[in-house]
């Protein structure tokens, strides 16, 4: 298990929050907490299209949520998979101006994912509405 806390500095806050308040990319990291998936598999998965999962692919990581692996098919061609092992993602936010900590704790094994995203719905519902 690595923990990797984020530099305030450099770190877009507002957006993470944004990206953790989204339905679609709650889902994707659900999924992909079960298992690799390729971005085909995610569209069948969450009923979107194919641009709209690369997107959020790309948001995801960009903030090391999600990785990519490329991988070789039985017939020589490349495809790539992506996953995530985080366990655990806390902000601990205090009354400095620049003293937003945000830690991203990843495991091998990510038992119990599910949980965590199921608990960020209701989060991310008020979020949406304000």
């Amino acid at each position: 298990m690595g923990t990797r806390n984020v530099d305030s500095a450099d770190f877009d806050f507002t957006r993470f929050l944004s990206l953790l308040a989204d339905e679609l990319t709650r889902s994707i990291l659900s999924h992909l907490s079960e298992e690799p998936m390729t971005v085909r598999e995610l569209v069948e998965q969450c009923d979107v299209s194919d641009r709209t999962v690369y997107r959020r692919l790309n948001d995801l990581q960009d903030h090391d949520l999600v990785e990519e692996a490329t991988r070789m098919d039985a017939d020589g061609h490349l495809y790539s998979k992506y996953h995530t092992h985080i366990e655990r993602i806390d902000i601990d936010i205090t009354p400095r101006e620049d003293a937003i900590d945000v830690d991203v704790t990843y495991r091998d094994d990510v038992d119990g994912f599910i949980d965590l995203w199921g608990g960020l719905g209701a989060l991310g519902k008020g979020f949406d509405e304000k």
